[in-house]
């Protein structure tokens, strides 16, 4: 894939490869660049690394390695994606008999919802993902890397939620083994509190390794600092 050329000087398109001489300026374009898809600046032929004014990465282009590449970290994105949207789903449906099964025992921490929200939180998460892994594979693919970003944070902010998750689960079990009150639906309402505890432990295991991906696999994307390290080594 040919890189397009912009003059140093001006930033006016060098449309023909066999010209010498800038038509805009007058300036040699033997010193020709590319220019930064972040912040526009002209950016010399022979420069690699980053871009000198804003210090994102400038010269990562689209090739066949490049675009294998970020094929396999879809791949396992993918897998990571389907299993946070059924492990969300499963939550949200276990917050449900929760509520149902607790029946007139309604007081905290059974009528917090938790497992519901989180399971909402951990399922978009999922999403997100998911539709990343739908999108062009491409290191120039804005809409790719806006979802990659979105799943991480979103996974990001599902560990926290899903170890809360994991606390109301436990505190639930505590509430019941203590026979302060569900006495009479206190076998349902512990088999359920002990499934979503187990359903959240796989939530933040889930969330944990969906935040991960970013770290491990952002370089594959194009997403690196000034000093090259952001979202792998």
């Amino acid at each position: 894939m040919k890189t397009q050329a912009f003059c140093r000087n001006c930033g006016v398109a060098v449309t023909d490869p066999t010209s010498n001489f800038c038509t805009q300026c007058g300036q040699s374009v033997s010193s020709s660049g590319r220019r930064c898809d972040s912040c526009g600046n002209v950016i010399s032929g022979n420069a690699t690394g980053f871009c000198p004014r804003c210090g994102t990465m400038a010269m990562m282009e689209d090739t066949a390695e490049t675009r294998e590449n970020i094929g396999k970290a879809l791949s396992f994105l993918l897998k990571v994606s389907v299993v946070q949207m059924g492990i969300g789903v499963l939550s949200g449906i276990g917050g449900v008999l929760l509520l149902v099964f607790a029946g007139n025992y309604l007081q905290w921490p059974f009528t917090s919802g938790a497992s519901i929200w989180v399971g909402v939180i951990v399922f978009i998460a999922g999403l997100l993902g998911f539709l990343a892994t739908k999108e062009e594979r491409s290191v120039k693919n804005r809409k790719l890397k806006g979802l990659v970003i979105a799943h991480f944070t979103l996974s990001n902010i599902s560990v926290t939620f899903s170890i809360l998750s994991l606390g109301w689960a436990a505190w639930g079990l505590a509430v019941c083994a203590a026979s302060q009150g569900c006495r009479v639906v206190g076998v349902a309402l512990i088999a359920i509190s002990a499934v979503n505890g187990l359903i959240s432990l796989i939530m933040v295991i889930t969330a944990i390794v969906g935040t991960s991906f970013f770290c491990c696999f952002g370089r594959t994307f194009g997403f690196r600092n000034r000093r090259g390290v952001h979202g792998g080594p």
